[in-house]
């Protein structure tokens, strides 16, 4: 879950659901929920990230990447890499993620990703960026 606070709303995400894989809540009490036109996955989404520098919100799992500029249209495309986790780092302008072998990517506006190499194996499951720690 996500608060989108230049929208005023919360964004919740399903792993499980591919039908309504998106939620989104004024008050988190009342939840609408979303279908995603083009969307075919059986599987939902894993991860969810607001920008309010970019003012877009995504949601990821592997391959699948979907997105929104107001919480109430919501657009699906293939990132072309897989992306399990993702966060926004406002300090530098761009998404983090990760997904499964090691693998980490970046993006400037959500939708265009890199990946990017290191020595480091295994399955990254969260992210965490610490402004105060610094560069």
């Amino acid at each position: 879950i996500c608060w989108c606070n230049k929208l005023n709303l919360l964004v919740a995400v399903s792993s499980s659901n591919s039908t309504n894989s998106i939620a989104t809540s004024k008050d988190g009490y009342n939840w609408i929920l979303y279908n995603l036109p083009g969307y075919n996955s059986t599987a939902g989404f894993g991860s969810v990230c607001w920008s309010e520098e970019l003012n877009i919100v995504i949601a990821v799992n592997s391959t699948n990447l979907a997105y929104s500029y107001d919480g109430i249209n919501w657009y699906y495309t293939n990132p072309g890499i897989s992306i399990n986790n993702v966060i926004w780092i406002k300090e530098y302008n761009i998404f983090l993620g990760t997904a499964a072998y090691g693998s980490f990517s970046y993006s400037y506006d959500g939708l265009n990703w890199t990946s990017l190499s290191h020595p480091v194996t295994g399955y990254w499951n969260n992210l965490c960026w610490v402004s105060e720690l610094g560069d």
